[in-house]
């Protein structure tokens, strides 16, 4: 398999969305690959946490723990992030996406979670 030219590195892989399109429905890559061979070294996803700004809407009163295994119900060690407006965003239960970035992490959503968050700026933007 190719991306712009390159072969993937080790420890890529793919799954084919099969029939005669070969269209991918799976496909990872490590990031750092991405970093190098598909934005030429330049930061692309890579970007600091720039703080507030235009189109960043602070969620208020968030908690931000690391939950120690062992302690208060935890299984493993792991962050919690407690805030009520979060919950209208990703319901119990759903998985999502979480990388690291230097000055904090990203939290990527899913197309239903977009969604619901679109719903939920229109709804703060009225409480302003």
């Amino acid at each position: 398999m190719m991306i712009n030219n390159q072969p993937l590195p080790k420890g890529c892989w793919f799954k084919s969305g099969g029939g005669d399109t070969g269209a991918m429905s799976l496909f990872m890559v490590p990031l750092l690959f991405l970093k190098q061979k598909l934005f030429n070294n330049k930061s692309f996803f890579f970007f600091n946490m720039s703080g507030p700004g235009e189109g960043k809407i602070e969620l208020k009163n968030a908690k931000v723990y690391i939950h120690v295994k062992g302690k208060s119900l935890a299984r493993i060690t792991h962050i919690d992030i407690e805030q009520e407006d979060i919950n209208e965003i990703i319901k119990d239960k759903e998985a999502t996406y979480c990388a690291g970035k230097p000055g904090g992490c990203f939290i990527g959503l899913k197309k239903e979670m977009i969604e619901r968050a679109e719903k939920l700026i229109k709804k703060l933007e009225k409480s302003d």
